[in-house]
């Protein structure tokens, strides 16, 4: 009994560790790579965020694919866990566009809303996500909202909104392609 259970369990690690074979026809579209050189990132990989989300976010990269994080002069945290790291990254969260391979980031701008458009935003992701709803119902209309609009190797499109309620503190909201309140969080300057 104990020498089939190492035995399931070595099979499990071997299927997880040796990647998956994918069958396409001829004209498909190879997958990207398998893993992603991070010391020698493709041609068409962004290096750099555009303002002013590079003060807020910054470019980071696993085998796995290119992701964003929290820069060293902010703290990224969920609101339920003050140690679950936040990684944003470049692979899309809707399953059914998953794709074979390391992904990256090729493309990024920067949209603005204030006023009217900022508070039209606000109310949308108050009706859409329960915790942005919960963490933001006594606090006033954000003054702008801010917007990274970022595409990987695959052409999928990520948003990354960022609700501004003060120079100090910033609501995250994640959309690929939809917005939920699981890739939500807050940040908050270290500099307070």
């Amino acid at each position: 009994m104990p020498g089939k259970s190492i035995a399931a369990v070595l099979t499990a690690v071997a299927c997880a560790i040796i990647p998956p074979a994918w069958a396409h026809s001829e004209g498909d579209e190879a997958p990207g790579p398998q893993a992603l050189d991070c010391e020698h990132l493709p041609e068409k990989a962004l290096a750099s965020l555009p303002a002013p989300f590079d003060a807020w976010a910054t470019l980071d990269c696993l085998p796995a694919g290119q992701l964003l994080v929290q820069p060293r002069d902010w703290i990224w945290r969920y609101p339920a866990s003050f140690t679950t790291r936040v990684l944003v990254p470049a692979w899309t969260a809707d399953p059914s566009a998953v794709a074979v391979g390391a992904r990256y980031f090729t493309a990024a701008e920067v949209a603005v809303a204030r006023g009217e458009e900022a508070l039209t935003l606000h109310r949308r992701f108050a009706q859409e996500l329960e915790i942005y709803r919960a963490m933001t119902a006594e606090r006033p209309a954000p003054s702008a909202v801010h917007t990274l609009i970022a595409r990987n190797d695959l052409d999928q499109e990520l948003r990354m909104h960022f609700v501004y309620r003060s120079p100090q503190d910033v609501w995250g909201i994640v959309c690929a392609p939809d917005c939920r309140s699981e890739h939500s969080f807050l940040a908050s300057s270290r500099s307070n």
